[in-house]
Formats: structure tokens, C-alpha cells, sequence
């Protein structure tokens, strides 16, 4: 349903800015076939964290209800940072892999297609 906004302005202070997270910055992420969820993950994460270090100490217990998590091999992940491919250094943390507060990550997992194959 669409909504008509009939004042003169919409002021707000926004809350999300990167200066209010303490250094911490929030990504949004999605595995591309596993979509236990609607929409994609947010995680607020020192910038500084480890791509790898990331994957294996939020991300993958976040995900440990699905039976793919524990077979995945990062090393062979497609991503795409905001739908583009890209390439990140896994060893680097998320500010050396140029990914700033509010970023979007996506990756595919070959050989890994969801529950029962069907791609969820």
C-alpha cells in the first residue's frame, strides 16, 4: 500500500550515521541460495574485524541451523559488493577490503545450493 505524505517537510536526525556505532560500522549481508530469511543480515562489527575472522566467528554460528554452513569453503565464495563482483582479501579487515558502514554484501557458495537443493 502506498502512503501520500502531505506535510510541507520530512525532518529527521538520522540515527544510523557511523559516527553514532563507537567505531563500529553495521554491513548487510546475503548468501545467495540459503535464504533462511527475508531480508538480508545486519551486523554491527568493529571495522577493523577480519574479513575471515568475521565469517567464522559471527557469521557462521548466526547460520548454524543450516545444514550447508559447516561445509562451507570461503576460499571458493563468489561475492559481489553492492551487486558488482568483487574480490576481497579474506586476511584483511573490512576497512582494508573498502567496505564502509551501511555496505552490501552478497556471496554464492559453488556446490552449496540450500535445503534439499532448492535453493533456500
Amino acid at each position: 500500500m502506498s502512503v501520500k505524505f502531505i506535510g510541507d517537510s520530512y525532518e529527521f536526525e538520522c540515527r544510523n550515521r557511523e559516527e553514532n556505532y563507537g567505531g563500529d560500522i553495521n554491513i548487510y549481508v546475503v548468501w545467495d541460495q540459503h535464504l533462511m530469511y527475508a531480508t538480508p543480515a545486519t551486523y554491527r562489527i568493529p571495522k577493523d574485524m577480519v574479513l575471515r575472522d568475521f565469517l567464522e566467528q559471527v557469521f557462521m554460528p548466526d547460520n548454524a541451523q543450516h545444514p550447508d554452513t559447516e561445509k562451507v569453503n570461503w576460499d571458493n565464495a563468489v561475492w559481489e559488493f553492492y551487486d558488482q563482483p568483487w574480490t576481497p582479501d579474506l586476511d584483511k579487515s573490512f576497512e582494508n577490503n573498502s567496505v564502509g558502514h551501511q555496505s552490501f554484501l552478497r556471496f554464492k557458495t559453488p556446490g552449496l545450493e540450500g535445503l534439499h537443493g532448492v535453493g533456500n
